[in-house]
C-alpha cells in the first residue's frame, strides 16, 4: 500500500479508472518504491551527483523496491472532514507479480549518491 499527499498529478487515478472502466486493454506497470530518510535532507548540499531516473529526490534513499506487472487494486481518496486540518492523503494498493528489494547500488547513481553523503 502506498500513501502520498494529494497532488495535481492524476496519473494514479487515471490508471485505476482505466483498469476498472476503460475500453482499452488493462495496462500492467512496473514500478519503483524509494523509501527516503525523513531527517537527512540532501537538498541544497553542494557537489551531490544527480540520481538518474529519480529527479527531484531531496532526501537520502534508505531502501528501494521494484514491483513487476502491477495493477491498481484499490485507490482511496482523502477523507474530507472540514472539522479537522489534517493533510489530504490518497492511498493506492497494487497487486503485483513480484517484489524485489535492491541495495543502493542496484540503481544507477544511487550507490554513488549514498557514498557521496556518507551512507
Amino acid at each position: 500500500m502506498f500513501k502520498r499527499g494529494v497532488t495535481l498529478n492524476t496519473d494514479l487515478w487515471d490508471w485505476h479508472y482505466q483498469t476498472l472502466y476503460g475500453s482499452q486493454p488493462v495496462v500492467r506497470r512496473n514500478g519503483i518504491i524509494v523509501l527516503t530518510d525523513r531527517t537527512a535532507s540532501v537538498a541544497g548540499l553542494p557537489g551531490l551527483p544527480p540520481i538518474p531516473g529519480l529527479a527531484g529526490l531531496s532526501r537520502s534513499p534508505i531502501a528501494v523496491w521494484l514491483f513487476n506487472n502491477g495493477l491498481p487494486e484499490k485507490l482511496q481518496g482523502p477523507g474530507l472532514n472540514a472539522k479537522t486540518n489534517e493533510i489530504a492523503i490518497e492511498t493506492l494498493e497494487v497487486a503485483h507479480e513480484g517484489l524485489t528489494r535492491l541495495g543502493a547500488a542496484g540503481i544507477s547513481g544511487v550507490g554513488e549518491f549514498a557514498a557521496s553523503i556518507g551512507v
